[in-house]
Order: C-alpha cells, then structure tokens, then sequence
C-alpha cells in the first residue's frame, strides 16, 4: 500500500513539474523572449555623448560653441526639442539668459521632406518679451542661427530648420 502512493506521489510531482515547466516555456514564446532569461537586462545608466552647442553671444552679432555631455534620444522630434531647451537655456559657464528675452512654448515639430531635403519646422505659440530684460539688438536673429547651426550639427540628416510663431514664419523673432 505504501508503496503505491510513493509512487502515486512521483507521478504527480513529476507531472506537475513537466507542467509548470510547458507553461513557462509557452509564456516565454508569447512575450518573445528567450526562456534563459531569467532577469531583465541592466539599463545602461549614464551612456551620454558629446554635442556641439551653438549658443548666441551678448553682442547680437556672434554666437560661440558649446561642448556638453547629453543623452540622445532616439527619435529625431524629442532630440530636436533637447536641442531647442539647451540653446534657450543658453551657456552654463556665462550668463548668457539675456539673448532670448522672451519665454518660449513649443506647439509643434514637423520633419519635412521636401525632395532630398529634409526640413525641422519648429512652431511656437506667440510670445511677449520678458519686462526685466534688456532687448539686444539683432538677439532674435542671432537665436535663430545659432539654432539652425546646432540642429544641423547635431543632426546632419536636416538641412533646413524654420521657425514660425502660430503657424505664420516669422522673420523677426523679437528684434527690433
């Protein structure tokens, strides 16, 4: 008698073994993994790269380059949004904040391609100058190609970047 429930008692471990074993190995073909991994992998923590900034200068006329350390993001939209906060930011070894004067709030990016050309359109909502800051003169043209150099720069697939307010382009950012 005891010898039959010994070996009732293997069989069912060992067939409850075999079964959880199926479903596992039936789990890890729907997730599409592979059933040795056990663990998820490790994020890679702090993979930055070095970027060229081209921030605008105090005199209106001239913008400078900036080496950082950043991480990319992988799509090209929220990369090109980086971008645009580090050059509003402006330089983190000058104070550099009164080359844009004015706060801006980004509605949309578009990546245009126009024949073998490929066109960043950056549309911000209307702005108003900041009342504290002193207006440099040409600063909003200066911006502008300071922004254009450094999104082609970093993203040599863009060859033309243009900057509207409320859908409309915008010669004149804030100049007078």
């Amino acid at each position: 008698m005891t010898q039959k429930i010994t070996t009732f008692n293997r069989k069912i471990i060992i067939i409850s073994f075999f079964l959880l074993l199926f479903n596992y190995l039936l789990f890890s073909v729907i997730i599409e993994r592979s059933p040795f991994d056990l663990f998820p992998q490790k994020p890679l923590l702090g993979k930055k790269e070095e970027i060229t900034l081209y921030l605008p200068s105090l005199n209106g006329k001239t913008f400078f380059e900036e080496k950082r350390l950043m991480k990319i993001p992988k799509q090209n939209k929220a990369w090109l949004k980086v971008l645009l906060e580090e050059v509003i930011k402006g330089s983190a070894f000058e104070n550099t904040s009164q080359t844009v004067p004015v706060n801006l709030f980004l509605k949309k990016i578009w990546i245009h391609k126009e024949g073998e050309k490929n066109i960043a359109v950056l549309d911000f909502d209307p702005f108003e100058l900041n009342q504290n800051v002193d207006l440099i003169k040409n600063s909003g043209k200066n911006f502008k190609l300071a922004l254009t150099k450094t999104i082609k720069k970093n993203l040599p697939e863009i060859n033309d970047v243009y900057l509207l307010e409320s859908g409309q382009s915008s010669a004149n950012l804030w100049d007078l």
